[in-house]
């Protein structure tokens, strides 16, 4: 079965991102976003079409092969496809929800091929067998000169790297894709209660146990247990100190407040190689829906977990996230 026709088989660019499908990669200003391949599938599909809408029925069907069953797969590769571009810093909605009728490309796409080289005269044709001596002498000098270039600029890229992105591989590159000495590595911690009558924090543990669950069931992360995380509850201690203490890379940690019936959740992840905040949400929500609130924050962390860390997960549709 082909998916997504050309897309599928050429890199195509959208914007200012060149998508990669053979290698399942998103890639912008120097930084790849690793995508699963289903949800690599559903890009495909949808920007093979750009600005038709496709039917939900039809993106099951063409990427899933199946009629039924798959309806929360899709929405959650929809899902991760829009968080990829906002996290790659992408403020425009690529994929466009079209109420009772499925979902619509909403920009331009740009197929990717390599150009046929060019014909240089005087070489061999169907109709030219011949080629001078003197034809042959110049081409050797142009090709000389030509591999010569080539060596001088893989030089000058060689110390681009030594000076440039080297000594910035630790807060760059381990930044952008969760790469550290403890690989990628989560520990959840405590929420703090900022409610005025401070008698919020079994939801607070309860909410910080509810996204430590939730992040357990995705593959290649390695989670920190409730007992070692909860060891820092009500402590001040700095979170690069925590990070090697519990050897991890990334913390997740955030606050509670509830005023009357309201509640406001706040989660930041931050890596723990130098204490900086890499992405942060605020979520708001009522204190008799508890339950649902816990769910919908600790499925919306473990996407974006997966985003920014460049976690590839091959069966995401298995995985209850």
């Amino acid at each position: 079965m082909e998916i997504g026709g050309e897309t599928r088989k050429h890199s195509f660019r959208i914007g200012g991102f060149i998508i990669k499908p053979d290698r399942n990669l998103l890639v912008k200003d120097g930084v790849s976003y690793s995508l699963e391949p289903r949800i690599m599938d559903v890009l495909c599909v949808i920007a093979a079409q750009p600005r038709e809408v496709i039917s939900r029925d039809r993106l099951i069907a063409r990427v899933w092969n199946v009629e039924y069953g798959a309806d929360e797969s899709l929405t959650r590769a929809i899902s991760i496809l829009r968080k990829t571009f906002r996290s790659a810093g992408e403020t425009e909605e690529f994929i466009q929800t079209i109420p009772k009728r499925g979902y619509r490309w909403a920009k331009n796409v740009s197929i990717s091929r390599a150009p046929p080289a060019p014909l240089e005269p005087n070489l061999i044709t169907p109709g030219n067998t011949d080629i001078s001596p003197e034809y042959q002498a110049a081409r050797h000098v142009k090709h000389k000169g030509v591999i010569l270039g080539v060596l001088a600029l893989l030089f000058l890229g060689g110390l681009i790297i030594i000076m440039i992105i080297l000594p910035r591989y630790d807060t760059k590159i381990g930044r952008s894709l969760g790469i550290s000495e403890y690989g990628r590595s989560v520990a959840v911690l405590s929420l703090v209660d900022m409610s005025a009558g401070g008698n919020q924090e079994h939801f607070s543990d309860g909410m910080a146990e509810a996204i430590l669950n939730q992040l357990t069931q995705i593959p290649n992360l390695r989670m920190v247990g409730r007992t070692s995380s909860f060891a820092f509850k009500g402590k001040s201690v700095d979170i690069r100190e925590i990070g090697n203490t519990l050897k991890v890379s990334h913390i997740i940690d955030g606050s509670v407040r509830k005023h009357n019936d309201r509640l406001r959740v706040t989660i930041q992840l931050i890596n723990t190689v130098d204490g900086v905040q890499i992405w942060s949400k605020t979520y708001d929500g009522y204190s008799d829906d508890i339950f649902n609130l816990q769910e919908n924050i600790s499925r919306d962390v473990a996407d974006e977990l997966i985003i920014m860390l460049g976690i590839n997960i091959e069966h995401i549709a298995d995985i209850e996230l």
